[in-house]
């Protein structure tokens, strides 16, 4: 019994690899996109490290110069500054293989990253059998997972964190969840949110540890490369942003009308004004989160789609960070009329998560159409959050009762 048990989750296991990889793989060929973008840049940083050259890392031109002496083409734009210096040295081993190893290499952790996460997530929602098969058929056909593989982006690593985040959270294990939390420092600015709502919710011991942890990773990478790199990586970071608040009104109020609409001092202060109020309005959000440990589901259906919609630099990929706030949301049990308020909005979610897919490559597409989800999701998960707060308040008074 316990062999044939063993069977059949390999089994499982194994449908779900091909309900995720089918679609991808599909999607991938069919509309011939290109193949390691993102990963040419890491693999880029790992021969200027390999050769010495650590310092020359966040320096565009030299890892487009390695792109071009390894034979490949440099992608338009430069996103190694969302690399922290002390995780650069992740690359490092990809040179000892051929680009194609390598990419194959790459690709297959992010799989097997995307797939735990996958597991982790059904794990901690009680899911099982068909509902999982069919989730996975989700998870491979949404726009920005098949861009991160096809591309190498890194984002299903932080999907990785995120469910681990919540998982550990949601056992008040707080030491994992620092650990997990600590990732996100690849993109430093979706960690300000989630410490806020940690705050709110009074996990000071995951805050606590969590910014330990990130000091000890900038002194790390202090001792590696000198303070040089680690200014050179903040400057170039917030440089990327060529005017980090007109970034933010690109976000959050659909910045490229403000822009042709107002002064542009004017609208940076605006963007900067929003910026804060929505930092307090997560803030508020983890303080009013308070006795069930079901409730941390706040944090994947609204706190993290405000860090996205907060974030300097989110991308298309990005919106694979979504996916556990929608399956968390479509599992909520709503008795009431909201649960067509529900359906709507998981309707609206999962238009903007499958878009297709010339408008998710086409970045320009996204930024000055009336399709533009950093636009959207502040109202959509804003909505969510409103749901969730609604139906807290209905179980504790029936639970009263």
């Amino acid at each position: 019994m316990a062999r044939s048990a063993k069977i059949n989750k390999w089994l499982e296991i194994a449908t779900i690899v091909v309900c995720i990889l089918a679609p991808t793989v599909a999607t991938v060929y069919c509309f011939k996109l290109t193949q390691g973008a993102e990963f040419s840049q890491y693999y880029a940083i790992g021969r200027l490290i390999k050769a010495g050259a650590y310092n020359q890392i966040y320096d565009a031109n030299a890892v487009q110069g390695m792109e071009r002496i390894l034979g490949l083409n440099p992608v338009h734009g430069h996103s190694i500054f969302i690399v922290p210096p002390i995780i650069s040295w992740v690359f490092y081993p990809l040179p000892f293989l051929n680009f194609q190893q390598a990419f194959y290499l790459w690709t297959f952790i992010l799989a097997v990253a995307a797939l735990a996460s996958f597991l982790m997530l059904c794990r901690n929602l009680g899911l099982s059998g068909i509902k999982r098969a069919w989730l996975a058929v989700l998870l491979g056909a949404m726009g920005s997972f098949v861009l991160s593989i096809s591309e190498g982006y890194l984002i299903p690593l932080l999907l990785l964190a995120l469910v681990g985040l919540f998982a550990n959270l949601k056992k008040r294990n707080f030491l994992m969840a620092s650990i997990y939390q600590s990732l996100f420092w690849l993109q430093p600015q979706l960690m300000l949110p989630l410490l806020c709502f940690e705050l709110g919710i009074g996990q000071i011991y995951t805050v606590t540890i969590t910014s330990l942890l990130a000091v000890i990773g900038l002194l790390i990478s202090f001792l590696i490369g000198g303070f040089g790199i680690v200014k050179v990586w903040y400057q170039l970071f917030f440089q990327q942003m060529h005017n980090w608040s007109g970034g933010l009104a690109d976000c959050t109020l659909q910045g490229q009308l403000l822009r042709f609409t107002l002064h542009r001092d004017l609208a940076n202060q605006i963007a900067i004004a929003a910026f804060f109020i929505l930092m307090v309005a997560v803030f508020v959000i983890g303080k009013r989160v308070k006795a069930k440990q079901w409730q941390l589901n706040i944090l994947l259906t609204a706190v993290l789609p405000l860090s996205l919609v907060l974030s300097l630099r989110s991308s298309s990929q990005d919106l694979l960070l979504l996916f556990p706030g929608i399956v968390s949301l479509m599992l909520m049990s709503i008795n009431s009329w909201l649960k067509y308020v529900r359906a709507l909005l998981i309707m609206i979610t999962l238009a903007i998560l499958l878009l297709p897919l010339d408008m998710l490559i086409n970045c320009n597409a996204i930024e000055k159409s009336v399709y533009n989800p950093f636009f959207w999701l502040t109202i959509i998960f804003a909505l969510c959050a409103l749901i969730i707060e609604k139906h807290s308040k209905t179980q504790n008074a029936n639970g009263d009762v």
